[in-house]
């Protein structure tokens, strides 16, 4: 019986000093005073079965101004389209994003400055072929493997002159 007495006293000891040690963990894990920090967690990711329209830009584009300087486009004289080669597997909606200002330009230029974006496509590869559109008005690829080649215009008005200087634009291509 001595035996078990024993025992017993030792359990009752180790349990009052795990009691007292889970006892005082909230204080070493949660202190009473709290300080704001902040920290940056980067995310990446690769979905490889989903990934099924690729997007490759060709060309960037290149707007030039119209005769009074209302209108920088990539329809008038000097101006380019910009080209993108579309890769798909499956049957996705492919259009084209309007900027809504330029992400380069001189003091003013992005004043009462309109964006309009329009594209046309040809097929490389069992692609679809279709003449221009609105940017917003979506074109739907064929099922299955097929390549795209789009080509898009970019077009921004204003009622006044630009100011002289550089300007820069972004149009997204997409294919949902």
């Amino acid at each position: 019986m001595a035996g078990k007495a024993c025992f017993r006293n030792k359990r009752k000891t180790v349990l009052k000093t795990m009691a007292m040690a889970i006892a005082g963990l909230p204080g070493l894990l949660f202190p009473a005073i709290a300080s704001p920090s902040s920290g940056t967690i980067h995310f990446g990711g690769n979905i490889t079965y989903s990934n099924s329209c690729s997007i490759v830009v060709g060309a960037p584009g290149t707007i030039s101004p119209n005769p009074d300087s209302t209108q920088l486009s990539s329809k008038n004289a000097g101006g380019k389209q910009g080209v993108a080669d579309i890769y798909s597997i499956h049957s996705y909606d492919i259009s084209v994003s309007s900027p809504d200002f330029f992400t380069n330009a001189p003091a003013g230029g992005n004043g009462n400055t309109t964006f309009t974006t329009t594209f046309s496509g040809e097929s490389l590869h069992r692609g679809r072929t279709f003449s221009e559109r609105p940017g917003e008005s979506p074109v739907r690829l064929r099922n299955g493997y097929s390549i795209t080649r789009v080509y898009v215009d970019l077009e921004a008005d204003r009622p006044d002159s630009f100011p002289s200087g550089s300007y820069t634009a972004v149009a997204i291509v997409r294919c949902e």
